[in-house]
């Protein structure tokens, strides 16, 4: 670009929203008095990263400068080269509390007004942190030939249905060398999706009544409502053999799930 001075320049912009990984460790540098256009496709993250180039929203990692001040150290609230009037910024996070009660949390914000002269505020919000419920419905345990698994329980209608049912003894039929099986007489609540990867351990509901213990990973196009889950499968097939079999679940004492 010859002896052009850069103006804005992103290093290594990683942007991601809980695992939806928009903008992947971009550069970028654009120079003073060229005329930029950002081309992509719909939902290519051509708008976050213009959001991030002005300061109006963070980066998850890497840097912007806008000549030589990094504009994601601080929190702005406007854009640093933005448009005059806006001063509006959402920022969404997530704090974890240790104890319940009120708590007070005063944020520092920095910005430039339209004539290019700092301002500071402070604002204090008032945050109410309510305990966890605990509703009984998170772990549950196995026992085959004597050996105890640890499980935990999908939040789906299915599950809280299927531990209310607890404690119980079912002899459980074999099928295709990777499942047990087990017709209840109650009927679920359905919540239906394609399996996809099924896991050693995992615990489902085929139809509205057949509870189905797979024993070995594979890929299936049946549709299943999730149940539960054995925490480490390890030895699982071993006990369960090839024939039929009973299985007892139970609801997890307190002293054990601590």
């Amino acid at each position: 670009m010859g002896n052009k001075d850069i103006i804005l320049s992103g290093k290594n912009i990683v942007k991601d929203y809980g695992g939806n990984i928009v903008l992947k460790g971009l550069d970028i540098d654009i120079y003073k008095g060229d005329f930029t256009v950002v081309m992509g496709a719909s939902g290519s993250g051509k708008s976050t990263l213009l959001h991030i180039l002005s300061g109006m929203d963070s980066v998850t990692s890497g840097e912007v400068f806008y000549k030589v001040r990094n504009i994601q150290r601080a929190a702005v609230a406007r854009a640093v080269i933005g448009r005059p009037g806006r001063n509006d910024v959402n920022k969404k996070g997530k704090i974890t509390a240790k104890s319940t009660g009120v708590c007070k949390i005063n944020i520092n914000v920095c910005y430039k007004t339209a004539k290019n002269s700092r301002r500071r505020k402070k604002l204090m919000v008032n945050v109410s942190v309510k305990p966890k419920e605990d509703n009984g419905l998170q772990t549950f345990k196995i026992i085959i030939n004597k050996k105890e698994f640890d499980a935990e329980l999908y939040n789906t209608d299915a599950a809280k249905e299927f531990y209310k049912l607890l404690p119980m003894k079912i002899k459980m039929n074999e099928l295709n060398g990777n499942e047990k099986f087990y017709y209840m007489d109650k009927a679920f609540t359905e919540d239906k999706g394609k399996a996809g990867t099924i896991n050693t351990g995992d615990i489902m509901l085929y139809g509205n009544n057949c509870i189905v213990l797979f024993y070995e990973t594979f890929q299936s196009n049946y549709t299943y409502t999730r149940i539960g889950y054995i925490k480490n499968p390890s030895g699982l097939a071993e006990e369960l053999g090839k024939g039929d079999v009973e299985v007892s679940f139970s609801k997890q004492t307190m002293e054990k799930r601590l």
